[in-house]
């Protein structure tokens, strides 16, 4: 330990030389390392919960639903979004009442408990559902297409993989902020304790 704390005080600018070598592949390798953000994956395969999203990924495809809600039931456009939404890769399938009574007839005609799954007052809720996981490349890539699809054109785009993605979206975001502010303070006590903010 005396020769490493004799090598540093001894070498400076070596150290510094060889720190700043060593962060090149670092800071390229935290490049390359992607970040999970799907909170289920954390989680102990034991839990209630974590038991009941494969149960319905397996078996009934839910566990990956989003939403879309239109702030109308104009069937064209309605059925419009239907079908592009459902031609972006990584979509399994986008339902709508379409799918269980013909648009044309009268709601007055379609028992509430159906009618208020898809559509209640002047708002239609289409169902997605996504081939692959919340976190995937797959997912992630078809949630940015809709996004950009959607524009202004929908009330809400929600669901868990919405919020995944928007969270991940978010952290991307705040993470150079956050390298920068723990740098600048780092630099700071060290030039405060050492009299120096680069060179120990």
């Amino acid at each position: 330990m005396r020769c490493l704390i004799s090598f540093v005080t001894t070498y400076p600018k070596t150290v510094l030389i060889i720190g700043f070598i060593l962060a090149l592949p670092l800071a390229w390798m935290q490049h390359q390392t992607p970040l999970n953000y799907d909170i289920f994956t954390y989680m102990p395969d034991d839990v209630e919960s974590i038991k009941g999203q494969k149960i319905l990924h397996e078996h009934y495809k839910t566990s990956n639903t989003a939403y879309i809600l239109l702030n109308t039931t104009n069937v064209p456009f309605v059925l419009g979004i239907q079908k592009d939404v459902g031609l972006v890769k990584g979509v399994t399938s986008i339902s709508w009442i379409n799918e269980i009574v013909d648009p044309s007839v009268p709601d007055s005609f379609i028992p509430p408990q159906l009618l208020g799954i898809y559509k209640k007052g002047s708002y239609s809720l289409l169902h997605i559902s996504f081939a692959e996981p919340c976190s995937s490349v797959t997912t992630l890539e078809a949630i940015r297409q809709i996004k950009d699809y959607l524009g202004n054109q929908a009330t809400a785009f929600t669901g868990l993989p919405i919020f995944l993605y928007e969270l991940r979206e978010l952290m991307e975001s705040e993470k150079l902020i956050n390298f920068l502010a723990a740098a600048c303070f780092s630099s700071l006590v060290i030039g405060i304790l050492l009299g120096s903010w680069a060179i120990p």
